[in-house]
C-alpha cells in the first residue's frame, strides 16, 4: 500500500486536453476585419503568439455555404501578429463571405468565425450637365484623399479636356467648365491615387 502511494507521487503529471490542444494549435486567430475599398475587399486579421510555422488560407463564398481558397499567407513569429490579404476580384453578389483556415506544421487545421461584408456596387462618380451653360457638375464619394486627373473624352476617344483636382474623403461636389462643348455623348474619367473611375454623360 505504501509502495502504491509512493509510485503515484512520482508519476509524471498528465496534461489536460485543453493544454495539449494549445501546444499543437498555436497562432489562434483572435480578430478578423473586412474593409471594402474601391478595388476590392481587404481581409485583415490578428493572431496571438506564434510558436511554429502556420499557414493561413483565405477562403471566400458568395452564399456562405460553398467556399473556395483564394490566397495563402505564411505566419511570422511575432506576438500579436497582424496580417492582411487583398481580394481584388470579389464575386458579383450583394454579400460576400470570408473565413480563414489555419494549418500548422503538423497539418492540424481550424477555421476562424465566418465574416461577411455588404458590397456597395453603386458607382461613386457621377456627372450632370448644367443647362444652360458649359458646366458639368461632378460628384464623387471618395474613401481616401487623393490627387486625381479629370479627363473628358468625346465619341471618337479623344480627350478634349483635362484638369487636376484634390479629392477629400467623403462626398466631393465640384464643377468642370467645358468651353464651346457641342451637343453629344461624352465620357468623364477620374484617375490617380488608386482611383480609376469613369461615367458617361450627354450634353
Amino acid at each position: 500500500m505504501v509502495f502504491a502511494v509512493a509510485a503515484a507521487l512520482h508519476a509524471p503529471e498528465c496534461k489536460s486536453q485543453s493544454a495539449v490542444q494549445h501546444v499543437v494549435s498555436p497562432g489562434r486567430i483572435v480578430k478578423v476585419n473586412l474593409l471594402q475599398k474601391e478595388e476590392g475587399v481587404e481581409v485583415a486579421w490578428i493572431t496571438d503568439s506564434i510558436h511554429e510555422r502556420t499557414v493561413y488560407e483565405i477562403q471566400r463564398s458568395a452564399n456562405g455555404i460553398h467556399f473556395t481558397t483564394i490566397g495563402r499567407v505564411a505566419s511570422s513569429f511575432a506576438n500579436n501578429a497582424g496580417y492582411s490579404y487583398f481580394d481584388n476580384e470579389p464575386p458579383d453578389a450583394n454579400n460576400v463571405y470570408y473565413r480563414l483556415r489555419k494549418c500548422n506544421s503538423s497539418n492540424e487545421c481550424s477555421y476562424s468565425p465566418l465574416k461577411s461584408i455588404k458590397i456597395n456596387r453603386q458607382k461613386p462618380l457621377k456627372a450632370y450637365p448644367v443647362i444652360p451653360g458649359n458646366n458639368i457638375r461632378v460628384t464623387y464619394n471618395a474613401l481616401n484623399a487623393a490627387d486625381v486627373l479629370m479627363l473628358v473624352y468625346n465619341t471618337y476617344g479623344n480627350d478634349i479636356h483635362r484638369e487636376n483636382r484634390e479629392i477629400a474623403p467623403g462626398i466631393n461636389d465640384f464643377t468642370i467648365t467645358l468651353e464651346n462643348l457641342p451637343r453629344g455623348y461624352y465620357v468623364l474619367k477620374m484617375v490617380g491615387g488608386g482611383i480609376n473611375e469613369s461615367v458617361s454623360f450627354v450634353k
